[in-house]
């Protein structure tokens, strides 16, 4: 994910699954966030599937920055908990808001994110249950010339849950280590106020231009969970050194100007150099 806040079935046992994704929620497969918005117009589309013990779902998320340094993110989720006889059903919904002013190509970049979840939890026997939460967090990325990231999270979250209020610490440190220029290993640490930590490690694959797969496997607290996604990253492209009062649409197709580029994402724009 996303980036999506999920909620467990009491407030005191709640735990934030953040997705990913991803250069923030992080991106998948980690669940640590980073200092890292999209380009002004981007967005992003990720979709994946998730174990963690007894729990098997999907989760969903679109991404949008509006405004540089700004991105904006909607998550669905649905789980099943097979704990139970027959297995609960889980479904989450969230939004979240990622400011970063300070972002860096090297050195340090820091922000901001602030998230609502909510849940509704069917046991399937006639009871049911709604869970909110909200989470802020202080996302730190120091980038090195030599293509390592490593983040930093520290938060809070409020959760509430059948009457029960509690606000929980949060926190996470992951290393994103570029094995080649299309494949990425992971490695975090995160957790929750009053838990142990949970480890995981991952592997990302870009594919393509914007196009990513990834895998991840971790343990902690007692159980092991695994997830698996896909992220696609797209954005329109403004190019240009000086104003004229011509503009002219390019595209690999070299589709009409004033047409979007048929058979692609982006959109390129350049003012010609006045002479």
């Amino acid at each position: 994910m996303t980036r999506l806040l999920a909620i467990g079935a009491t407030a005191g046992a709640a735990v934030l699954a953040l997705s990913a994704p991803a250069p923030a929620l992080a991106e998948r497969p980690m669940a640590v966030d980073d200092a890292g918005t999209l380009a002004k117009g981007g967005a992003k589309l990720e979709f994946g599937v998730s174990r963690d013990a007894k729990l098997r779902g999907w989760d969903a998320a679109a991404g949008f920055a509006p405004v540089h340094g700004l991105e904006l993110e909607l998550g669905l989720a649905g789980l099943r908990d097979r704990a139970s006889s027959p297995a609960a059903r889980i479904d989450g919904a969230g939004l979240a808001a990622k400011w970063v002013p300070l972002q860096s190509e090297h050195g340090l970049s820091a922000g901001l994110k602030f998230e609502l979840g909510r849940e509704r939890t069917d046991d399937r026997a006639g009871g049911r249950e709604t869970s909110t939460a909200q989470a802020l967090t202080a996302l730190a990325t120091w980038a090195f010339a030599s293509g390592d990231f490593v983040h930093l999270n520290l938060g809070q979250a409020w959760a509430k849950s059948g009457g029960v209020r509690e606000r929980l610490g949060t926190w996470g440190v992951g290393l994103d280590h570029p094995l080649g220029d299309a494949l990425s290993l992971t490695f975090e640490l995160f957790g929750v106020e009053h838990s142990g930590a949970d480890k995981q490690i991952g592997l990302r694959w870009t594919v393509a231009h914007g196009l990513k797969l990834s895998v991840g496997l971790g343990r902690g607290n007692g159980r092991s969970f695994g997830s698996a996604g896909v992220a696609w990253e797209f954005e329109r492209a403004v190019r240009g050194s000086d104003f004229d009062d011509r503009v002219r649409l390019t595209s690999k197709n070299q589709t009409e100007a004033g047409c979007w580029p048929a058979g692609s994402s982006q959109l390129e724009i350049e003012w010609p150099r006045k002479n």
